[in-house]
């Protein structure tokens, strides 16, 4: 039937729920004439057991919690582990620049990853490199001054002396 108003639901007890529906035969009307009226098969009756549905549902239910609070727990240690990894590579490296900015170049960092951390500690690490470079030149050229300001203060007492030596006379 196409109504609601002929099906019956009448609950047998509280564990099962009995829903309960005639079956009709509607013929098959080949022309727009007169449409033979629909007359009745039989019944279907349908018991549904709540309680074995609900205790699927409950079980269901939990075992959907349980992979949910295990994904939630895989999550929340992977986030640990990639933030303390994280971490450590940047307290390292700020530990390089400190020690790098106290003067200590031969302070190196070892290259532990592929990624933009990896690019800063190679960075630290060329950083230190060239501050090296640079302090090496700087001491050779200071030694050079150095040695040109002796020669030239030798060679001026050496006019001097000699200066004096031909005022004396």
């Amino acid at each position: 039937p196409t109504g609601a108003e002929m099906a019956e639901v009448a609950p047998a007890d509280r564990a099962v729920t009995r829903f309960s529906m005639p079956i009709m035969l509607q013929p098959l009307a080949l022309n727009a004439g007169a449409i033979p009226p629909s007359r009745p098969l039989g019944q279907v009756t349908v018991d549904l057991a709540l309680n074995r549905a609900q205790a699927r549902w409950r079980q269901r239910l939990l075992w959907d919690l349980g992979w949910v609070f295990l994904t939630f727990a895989a999550s929340a240690g992977l986030a640990y582990w990639v933030g303390r990894r994280i971490s450590s590579a940047i307290r390292r490296i700020a530990g390089a620049i400190q020690s790098i900015k106290n003067g200590d170049l031969a302070t190196r960092l070892p290259q532990t990853d592929i990624n933009e951390l990896g690019t800063l500690q190679e960075g630290v690490n060329l950083l230190a490199d060239t501050i090296q470079r640079g302090r090496e030149r700087l001491e050779a050229e200071l030694a050079k001054v150095r040695g040109e300001y002796r020669e030239t203060r030798r060679a001026l007492e050496q006019a001097r002396e000699a200066k004096g030596l031909l005022m004396a006379k």
